[in-house]
């Protein structure tokens, strides 16, 4: 199971949205030049990149066989 707070965000994507900061009067982060300081930033979204759906339905018919398997053997124990 995905853990990360933002699984879903990555799973789903996002609309565009506007971030702001929450603890400081600006956002920060670093690029190679320095610092960039913004009040806010108007993010355009990101698209889905459905790793847990493509994970599960890629394991579902690898689960049941195993199933099956582990079924039949269990019939031919009685």
């Amino acid at each position: 199971m995905a853990d990360a707070s933002y699984a879903p965000f990555v799973e789903f994507g996002t609309k565009p949205h506007v971030i702001k900061p929450k603890r400081r009067q600006t956002l920060r982060w670093a690029t190679e030049e320095g610092y960039i300081f913004a009040k806010l930033v108007r993010h355009p979204g990101s698209k889905p990149y459905p790793f847990f759906r493509k994970a599960i339905e890629e394991g579902h018919e690898e689960a049941k066989k195993e199933f099956i398997q582990a079924f039949l053997e269990e019939l031919r124990r009685e």
